[in-house]
């Protein structure tokens, strides 16, 4: 059965240590063994600076509680904690503020992926990576725009709950690749109702509602309203 992990770390042993006083481990330290498969719920302190979850194919679903940001490693290179998981349904990542640029989902999700990222605060270019096959992203109420979304190809639904101002589109390249491009099979948007009629003229999301491929959504009473909506689903895998 799926292993959950809460509040704790498994060390290379397979020790269950709990979080006290003592120092948050490396994703390494949790995963250190040879190919863990299931889901999975731990806290990592702080700045992800390590490969991380990178190329366990087995993992399903993930819940990072605790990481702010991913960022270079003290190299100063590139790491991609969350790449080449063809398995991950879920990915939820509570409390992740900032994305450094880089490939960090590339290569991950299955066809009906679901990314979570609530505290985001937007804009990071290029920080999904090539063939992320995320098809639902919640990015909560991220602010002040999305980060480049181009290369999540089976992206369809998209999730905006900020409230108080259209999140701004840098590009219209940043949605290019997914189904919401000319041409493109379309999706859903979810955002607050009354700013609709907002994004529909705003800058760059005029241009797809130009496409005729977005289906704009009100959040409130839709399936997504309740920003923990994927926490049923999570229980099933």
């Amino acid at each position: 059965s799926p292993e959950e992990v809460t509040g704790g770390y498994f060390d290379s042993n397979m020790e269950w240590h709990e979080l006290g006083g003592e120092s948050a481990p490396t994703i390494e330290a949790i995963f250190d063994r040879t190919e863990p498969s299931g889901k999975y719920e731990f806290t990592h302190e702080g700045a992800i600076v390590t490969y991380g979850l990178h190329g366990f194919s087995n993992i399903t679903g993930a819940i990072v509680h605790g990481a702010t940001t991913i960022t270079q490693s003290s190299q100063g290179t590139q790491v991609e904690p969350f790449a080449f998981m063809p398995s991950l349904k879920i990915l939820v990542l509570p409390d992740l503020a900032s994305i450094y640029s880089g490939s960090k989902f590339q290569y991950s999700f299955t066809d009906d992926g679901i990314l979570v990222l609530p505290k985001l605060n937007g804009g990071q270019y290029q920080a999904f990576g090539s063939a992320c096959k995320v098809k639902t992203l919640d990015l909560g109420e991220v602010t002040p725009r999305i980060p480049a979304l181009n290369q999540c190809n089976n992206l369809s639904v998209l999730i905006l709950r900020n409230k108080d101002n259209v999140v701004s589109m840098n590009s219209t390249n940043d949605m290019n690749n997914t189904h919401f491009k000319s041409g493109g099979s379309g999706g859903e948007i979810y955002v607050p109702s009354a700013l609709i009629d907002s994004y529909k003229v705003a800058s760059n999301w005029s241009t797809y509602e130009g496409y005729g491929t977005i289906t704009w959504k009100a959040l409130e009473g839709s399936v997504y309203e309740d920003p923990e909506w994927w926490k049923d689903i999570w229980e099933e895998l």
